[in-house]
């Protein structure tokens, strides 16, 4: 269990050490009330002012350079004129139940369902990383939360939601519809069962399972160890039972929260330990004993892809290191070898060629999680730093960024698979190929729909996807319509990708250009083209609070904002046009203010560290698109970019760790990079 706030307790290095051989437990993240100010100590600051200045004087006698003495003194003389400091008494910390009623409940949000993502989700991250970047989630997790509560730090006590149970409890009531899907029928299994003992019975089993000669001939420890086993067997026969009448345990024919909490326990104890390396004939007997429980651990593994790790082998492996070091010490006999040689490969030195070659032919397959059926967006995206393979990809594609907003906007449930722009996966462009034959290249973005048989369909190009989306999904085609008298296709708007690249291409980028008619004149018109593609949109715009022509964005909106986004933000208003860009501003008001409501509406269709996107899109197009204005582009962009190469491991440099983002990709995606 991992904390969700940032409060920390300031003053542990003032308690006690714990009495061994019992464990402090961990505190409870929970709202702290505002501490009781103390009386300034008389003494403390003094001590600490005296001794910085013994301290100078003795560095200005005895060392040759006098400047650390006089560095000294300087702190000496700081410490004295700031006076005691005053300490805090921390107040009691609540309990999980006081916690839970306590904290400010976070409204249903977009941003609490990226949280529930990036917490559950440790199957779809970067392959690289495999997902074991715990720190960085807490801090992503935490964001979220805060932005879901309102923002500030104590909106922030909503993280003391941490218990499982209680995880689940609030959830249910932010959405009273998971209610119903996690419930129990009428006969099915419920709390305060033998089962829900199941925790503590596995950890009787580890725990008194004999190790050395001594320990098996021991009648008192093989007795123990037998009771604890039957312990175990206690809490697996009401799961029989119910399994006898019922496909799950929830009593009905798809799962529910009991059979969830359970899994996790049989999967953690009956997988990970006792069939693994502990005790495999007790592992067997229990299979035989109960088989409609094996059964049903069978049917439920598929269930749980995406809320566990992808890499059974390796989580195993840590999960056992972990348990033997924290827990069960005396079982460090029993542990197979390969597992502690499985985490220490991981620390050998591979160099960045050879990771970034392997990093490849991994994504260059079809991804896993493709395999469970639903709707997967290929989202264009750039790698933070082509050569690390420690970076990650951030969504930059307008294209994808306009579907990807039409399905969030329709409620069409998908999962997000982040592809490289400057290097298309093989799997992705044989798929392309094999459903547009007459294509000349692969381009993003792209849909694979899987379907309960494992057949699937590929669907390439933006409108396309949202055509196919609308057509899946038929409610999604009238919340994505434009009304009557609103703009639609074909208008002069829709030329909008073409003519922004035609006052990029003609921009002057030396004085011989601006001192050459014809290139003036060319850049003039190039850019009375672009105002072209806003009139129609400032006309509708003065009838309609959207394009749609209706009081909340539809399909034409996010199509059009997707390129405005690119063309006016990223590109004139950053760095090309700026006195273009203010022009546009003024002449087509309507239009931004249009802008500025549609900004909120992109919130997880596109990346929110928008400096590093923008910088990462620029480069792209001038390397690819508009190589003559690279004299034109801010240093500022290279210079971000290069931040994130990182060093040479080999030479000890550890800017290869540079730290990725805040926050994982918004609004509910699974980040699984190409």
């Amino acid at each position: 269990m991992f904390c969700l706030s940032p409060c920390k307790d300031t003053h542990a290095e003032r308690r006690p050490p714990p009495t061994p051989p019992r464990r402090q437990p961990t505190p409870v993240a929970a709202p702290v009330a505002r501490a009781a100010v103390e009386p300034p100590s008389s003494t403390r600051w003094y001590a600490n002012a005296v001794a910085a200045l013994v301290v100078a004087v003795a560095c200005a006698l005895l060392s040759p350079a006098r400047a650390a003495g006089v560095a000294a003194a300087a702190v000496a003389i700081v410490l004295a004129l700031r006076g005691p400091r005053k300490r805090r008494r921390p107040s009691r910390l609540l309990t999980p139940q006081e916690a839970l009623f306590a904290a400010p409940l976070a409204p249903p949000d977009d941003a609490l369902a990226a949280a529930s993502y990036l917490v559950h989700a440790d199957a779809t991250v970067d392959p690289a990383a495999r997902g074991w970047r715990l720190a960085e989630e807490e801090r992503g997790v935490g964001r979220y939360l805060r932005d879901a509560a309102g923002g500030g730090r104590d909106a922030m006590s909503v993280g003391t939601v941490n218990a499982s149970a209680a995880v689940v409890d609030a959830a249910c009531r932010w959405y009273p519809d998971a209610a119903e899907k996690l419930a129990s029928a009428a006969g099915g299994l419920a709390e305060g069962t033998a089962a829900d003992g199941c925790m503590g019975a596995w950890w009787a089993v580890c725990s008194s399972a004999p190790v050395t000669i001594e320990d098996h001939r021991d009648a008192e420890k093989r007795r123990a160890y037998a009771e604890a086993r039957e312990k175990w067997k206690g809490c697996v026969r009401p799961l029989e039972d119910v399994l006898e009448k019922h496909a799950f345990l929830s009593g009905r024919d798809t799962p529910g929260r009991v059979d969830f909490k359970q899994f996790s326990f049989l999967r953690f104890a009956h997988d990970y330990v006792f069939a693994a390396w502990l005790d495999a004939e007790f592992a067997a007997e229990l299979d035989a004993s109960f088989p409609r429980v094996a059964d049903w651990r069978g049917r439920m593994a598929p269930l749980v892809r995406g809320a566990v790790s992808d890499d059974t082998e390796t989580a195993v492996a840590i999960t056992n290191l972990h348990l033997i070091n924290r827990f069960f010490p005396q079982c460090v006999p029993l542990l197979p070898k390969r597992y502690q040689e499985l985490v220490d490969a991981y620390g050998k030195h591979v160099p960045r060629e050879q990771r970034l070659e392997q990093l490849h032919a991994e994504l260059d397959a079809e991804p896993v999680m493709m395999t469970k059926p639903g709707v997967y967006l290929i989202y264009g995206g750039l790698r933070r730093h082509d050569s690390n393979p420690d970076q990650p990809i951030e969504q930059c594609c307008a294209f994808s960024a306009f579907a990807a907003a039409c399905l969030r906007h329709a409620n069409i449930p998908y999962e997000t698979i982040l592809g490289d722009m400057h290097r298309k996966p093989a799997w992705f462009e044989k798929r392309w190929f094999a459903a547009l034959p007459e294509s000349k290249s692969a381009t993003y973005p792209a849909v694979v729909r899987v379907l309960e048989d494992g057949t699937s369909e590929f669907v390439g190009d933006s409108a396309a996807v949202v055509d196919a989306a609308c057509k899946w999904y038929p409610e999604a085609a009238a919340t994505l319509a434009s009304a009557e008298g609103a703009l639609t296709d074909g208008t002069a708007a829709d030329g909008m990708m073409g003519s922004w690249f035609g006052v990029a291409s003609t921009s002057p980028t030396c004085i011989e250009d601006h001192r050459d008619a014809e290139k003036r004149k060319a850049h003039a018109d190039a850019k009375e083209k672009w105002r072209d593609c806003l009139r129609p949109l400032e006309d509708v715009l003065a009838k309609h609070a959207y394009l749609c022509g209706r009081d909340e964005p539809g399909r034409v909106d996010f199509k059009h904002y997707s390129f405005l986004r690119l063309a006016h933000d990223q590109v004139f208003e950053a760095w090309l046009e700026t006195a273009f860009a203010k022009e546009i501003d003024e002449t087509f008001p309507r239009v931004t203010d249009w802008r500025a409501r549609m900004a909120t509406h992109m919130r997880g269709a596109v990346s929110d560290a928008e400096d590093v996107t923008c910088a990462l899109m620029n480069l792209h197009l001038t390397s690819h698109y508009f190589t003559k204005l690279a004299p034109l582009m801010p240093k500022r962009y290279q210079a971000l970019i290069d931040s994130f190469a990182g060093g040479d491991e080999e030479d000890g440099d550890d800017d290869d760790e540079e730290e990725a983002s805040d926050s994982p990709p918004a609004g509910g995606t699974i980040q699984f990079c190409l």
